[in-house]
């Protein structure tokens, strides 16, 4: 996948189908958790933080439970990290109750608080751009979590 954020072209290039999972190479199976964010570019920001996190292709593809089951199967948590607008919070709920029936992991939804949207926030790579202090607490927030 190529991301080109400041291209007035195309922003992604990809040969990824939907049921695609981004990172998987890079899992640190030595680790309890995993966080599944929703693109490429939350994905690179989440790991630069030294988290152990997938990306999926977008917010509305649910990779098959052979896939889930392969890469997924394992870890005691796995965190959904979508954007806090009204497709993200769906896709979480959907992507939660789906990977509730495939895994035997605790599934937590994580997402920067609602009110940033205001401020047109709505990822970790928006707050970070926006805000590098708010970012990093929002981060110390999720690895509490973790």
């Amino acid at each position: 996948k190529i991301y080109s954020p400041k291209s007035n072209v195309f922003m992604c290039v990809t040969n990824c189908s939907g049921y695609d999972l981004g990172g998987v190479v890079n899992l640190d199976y030595t680790k309890y958790y995993v966080i599944i964010s929703k693109s490429y570019k939350d994905y690179r920001v989440l790991k630069n933080e030294g988290l152990n996190t997938i990306w999926f292709q977008n917010e509305g593809m649910l990779p098959s439970k052979e896939v889930i089951g392969k890469y997924l199967k394992g870890f005691k948590k796995v965190v959904i990290f979508f954007d806090n607008d009204k497709a993200g919070l769906e896709a979480c709920i959907k992507i939660k109750e789906y990977l509730t029936k495939i895994l035997d992991s605790e599934i937590l939804s994580f997402i920067i608080p609602t009110p940033y949207l205001k401020d047109k926030v709505k990822d970790p790579s928006d707050l970070r751009k926006f805000n590098i202090l708010q970012f990093n607490t929002i981060i110390n927030i999720l690895k509490l979590k973790l």
